[in-house]
């Protein structure tokens, strides 16, 4: 206490004297740089014309090449984990690639610049996307019939005006070693047709033995501003994936068995895809544009499924062999009319018809049983099984019919109505044995608002 006295009456006095130091700080400035990195304030996933997301009642979650890049993704169900609601999902073993958006899958609900994408048996490679659109909730209205869960659409690299070339080597465990290829700029003076080219290849295996990742893709594709106000993109692709059937891991007397393969050294996976597309882009008058795309695909898959089937007893698991020749087919067009006019509020009109056709024959030898593997120490050291014929096909087509306004009636609330007509047919075969189903019709309608 005497001590602080001591120093209280310093303190006067140096006052008194005039002494006192002005220990007053400098003003400091902060200045806000605003980044566009991460952020995009516009999508035409949910009403197929460019609004902006807070103007729009739907939730969409948007993944741009900024962060695509960033991540250091190599699968796109990587993407999952930016966007709330979304998980990734192993369906089909990772043969797909699948989302899960709020508890479901999106098999049947994957687009390709707004158009159905390849539904057989193929993992998009990312080194082709520009931005992933998530639309989260029922679409039906612009995308058919489809995931309750959400739609998802991949937006692809288009050619560029500016020549850009890039070249990028990974490598990482498990023998992975990854290349990839992109090419991009004009073909003529007046940069009127532009081209790109992408290209990857993959040579990976993985933590399972007998289960590699072996993959390549090239892309070209061209973009034609024929006249002012109109675009002729054409787009080509050709890929090859190599990834056995996993047989993953399993769970018997009270513990998980991860440290052993159930994949035979004679499983074998190839799969070749095509794809051909087209879009023209037409503006007919300062109100009215023109709209039109079509994706066709073609998959040939020639697998050898070898491993277990199911418990036998709960140390040995039967066997599952199955070899697989398969055929795929997919045509998908869609034609749309947009307008843009002021009527009591600015509408955002669209009106289309779309068009799905799939048509898939398969064959195969199958027999389940026939040998038996042991869960903790499996031995492959066996002949094949005997089999016998499982052929099976399909053939879909669904047509569409569907208008929908966006309506901006202030600055503050926007109302969406839309409405679709459907037609579905589907025939399946299993062993040349036909089972027909009648055409089947069904209309849809959705109608919302939101106060921005």
């Amino acid at each position: 206490m005497r001590y602080g006295y001591l120093a209280f009456a310093c303190l006067i006095k140096s006052a008194i004297a005039g002494d006192v130091v002005d220990d007053r700080l400098e003003p400091v400035v902060v200045s806000e740089q605003v980044s566009a990195a991460y952020f995009s304030d516009e999508s035409n996933s949910a009403t197929r014309m460019f609004v902006p997301l807070l103007d729009t009642p739907y939730s969409v979650g948007i993944v741009d090449q900024a962060l695509l890049q960033d991540s250091l993704s190599y699968r796109l169900e990587d993407i999952a984990q930016f966007v709330s609601g979304v998980q990734a999902s192993s369906a089909d073993s990772g043969f797909n690639t699948d989302l899960r958006i709020r508890g479901f899958t999106t098999a049947g609900s994957a687009y390709l610049d707004g158009v159905l994408d390849n539904q057989r048996f193929q993992v998009r490679d990312i080194a082709l996307i520009e931005q992933v659109d998530i639309l989260k909730g029922h679409s039906s209205v612009l995308y058919g019939s489809g995931s309750p869960g959400g739609t998802v659409n991949y937006v692809s690299k288009k050619p560029q005006a500016v020549a850009t070339h890039q070249f990028t080597y990974a490598t990482g465990s498990y023998d992975f070693n990854r290349l990839v290829a992109d090419s991009t700029g004009p073909l003529n003076a007046d940069k009127t047709l532009l081209y790109r080219v992408i290209a990857t290849g993959q040579l990976s295996n993985s933590q399972m033995e007998n289960v590699s990742n072996d993959r390549a893709t090239i892309a070209p594709s061209l973009t034609w501003l024929y006249a002012d106000g109109g675009t002729l993109n054409l787009g080509f692709e050709y890929g090859y994936q190599d990834q056995p059937y996993r047989f993953d891991n399993l769970y018997t007397q009270n513990q998980v068995v991860f440290d052993q393969s159930y994949v035979d050294p004679r499983a074998r996976s190839d799969r070749h895809y095509w794809r051909f597309s087209t879009a023209l882009d037409q503006q007919l008058s300062k109100i009215w544009s023109l709209h039109f795309a079509s994706h066709y695909f073609h998959v040939e898959r020639d697998d050898v499924l070898l491993g277990f089937y199911t418990f036998a007893t709960p140390g040995t698991v039967s066997g599952y062999y199955r070899d697989i020749h398969d055929h795929y087919d997919q045509y998908s067009l869609r034609g749309e009319v947009h307008g843009e006019f002021q009527a009591l509020g600015m509408h955002h009109w669209i009106s289309g018809v779309e068009r799905n056709n799939a048509d898939d024959s398969l064959h195969s030898q199958r027999r389940i049983g026939g040998f038996s593997l042991n869960v903790f120490k499996p031995n492959f050291d066996h002949s094949l099984p005997s089999t016998t014929r499982l052929d099976t096909g399909f053939r879909q087509t669904e047509y569409g019919f569907y208008s929908n306004d966006a309506i901006d009636l202030n600055r503050y609330w926007h109302i969406s109505a839309g409405l679709r007509y459907s037609l579905f047919d589907r025939d399946s075969s299993q062993n040349d044995v036909l089972n027909s189903l009648n055409q089947q019709g069904a209309m849809t309608y959705s109608v919302s608002a939101l106060k921005s």
